[in-house]
C-alpha cells in the first residue's frame, strides 16, 4: 500500500514538473494517459503484472480551439516558394480538401485517378475509419497528373527527386513559410528573432527553433475556403473527414474580414429596409392629405396626345 501511494505521489510531481518546464496540459495529459495504458496492460497480461490499479490525476483542462489559417493575400506568397512540385501539390489539396497531413503522404497512385478525375482515400488511412472520395479541379488534376507520371499503383504520389518517398517535410515548410513572411526562426536560449543560420548569441542548428504558420494551418484555411464558397457545413465535414459538428466548429475558422463582410452586408439590408419605410410612410402622409388621389410608387407612361398637352405643356 505505501509503494503505490509512493507512486501515486511521484505521478503527481511528474505532472506538475513538466507544466513548470512549459509543457502543455494537452500533452502532459496525453504521457500520464500513456502510463495509465502501461498499468492496464500489465493488469491483464497473464500472469498479471499489476494487482492493484493506481488512482491517477485528473485530466487537465484542454483548450483545442484552433486559430491559425493563411489569408488569401499569404497563400500566393507561400506557393511562390514551393520550387519542388511535390510540396506544391501538398499545399494545393491541404487548402483544396482540408486533409490531414497523414492523409496526403500516404496516398498512393492506385488512389489517384486521373482519367476519372477522382481521389479516394480508404476506410484505413482516414482517422474516421471511414473511406472518402473527391473530385479534382483543373488545378489538382494538372499536378497529380505529373506527380503519378511513370509510377506503379503501389507506389506514393508524394516522392521527391530523388524518389525517395516524403515523410517529414518540416524544414522544406519552415523555409517556405520564413520565405512568405509567415514565420521565422528564434533562438531557443534568448528566445531572440534570427535572420539567417546563426543567433547573435551564437546559437545555431539544433539550438534555433521554428515559430510561425503550421502545416495544419492549412486544413483550417481548406474548410473556411469551402465555407465562404458557400459549401454546405454537411458537404464540408464530408468532405474533410469531421465526424462530429463539435470538432468540425473547432476548424470552422471566422476571420476579421468575414465579420467586416457580414456587417456590409447587415447595413446594406437595414438601409434597404429604412428606405422602405420611409416610403411606406410618405404614402400614408400623402393619402392622408389628398384621400381621393391614388398615391403609387410606380412611374405610370402618360400618352401625351390623349392627353390634350402638347410637347410645350399648352392645351391643344
Amino acid at each position: 500500500m505505501v509503494h503505490f501511494l509512493h507512486m501515486q505521489q511521484s505521478i503527481e510531481r511528474y505532472e506538475d514538473l513538466r507544466l513548470e518546464q512549459g509543457g502543455a496540459n494537452a500533452t502532459v495529459n496525453r504521457e500520464i494517459a500513456l502510463l495509465k495504458q502501461a498499468f492496464n496492460l500489465g493488469r491483464k497480461a497473464t500472469p498479471p503484472k499489476v494487482t492493484t490499479l493506481l488512482s491517477f490525476p485528473e485530466r487537465l483542462a484542454e483548450n483545442n480551439k484552433r486559430k491559425g489559417f493563411i489569408g488569401d493575400g499569404s497563400y500566393p506568397k507561400l506557393t511562390g516558394g514551393a520550387s519542388e512540385l511535390w510540396f506544391r501539390a501538398l499545399l494545393e489539396m491541404a487548402t483544396t480538401y482540408a486533409w490531414r497531413k497523414s492523409e496526403l503522404i500516404n496516398l498512393q497512385c492506385r488512389q489517384v485517378d486521373v482519367v476519372g478525375e477522382t481521389i479516394r482515400l480508404d476506410g484505413d488511412e482516414t482517422k474516421s475509419g471511414e473511406p472518402r472520395e473527391v473530385a479534382m479541379n483543373a488545378t489538382i488534376k494538372l499536378l497529380l497528373r505529373e506527380l503519378t507520371r511513370g509510377k506503379k499503383p503501389d507506389e506514393y504520389v508524394f516522392t521527391r527527386e530523388n524518389g525517395r518517398r516524403v515523410r517529414d517535410f518540416r524544414g522544406t515548410r519552415a523555409a517556405a513559410c520564413i520565405a512568405a513572411g509567415l514565420g521565422t526562426m528564434v533562438c531557443r536560449s534568448c528566445q531572440k528573432p534570427v535572420d539567417g543560420e546563426k543567433c547573435e548569441c551564437g546559437a545555431r542548428g539544433k539550438a534555433l527553433k521554428y515559430v510561425g504558420q503550421l502545416f495544419h494551418d492549412l486544413r483550417r484555411t481548406g474548410a473556411r475556403n469551402l465555407r465562404i464558397a458557400g459549401v454546405s457545413e454537411g458537404v464540408i465535414m464530408e468532405i474533410g473527414g469531421w465526424s462530429t459538428r463539435s470538432v468540425f466548429e473547432c476548424y470552422n475558422i471566422k476571420s476579421k474580414s468575414d465579420s467586416v463582410d457580414a456587417l456590409k452586408k447587415l447595413d446594406q439590408n437595414r438601409a434597404v429596409t429604412l428606405e422602405k419605410i420611409e416610403l411606406e410612410r410618405q404614402q400614408e402622409e400623402h393619402e392622408e392629405r389628398n384621400p381621393t388621389f391614388e398615391f403609387s410608387t410606380n412611374t405610370v407612361p402618360i400618352d401625351v396626345a390623349a392627353s390634350g398637352f402638347g410637347k410645350s405643356g399648352k392645351v391643344n
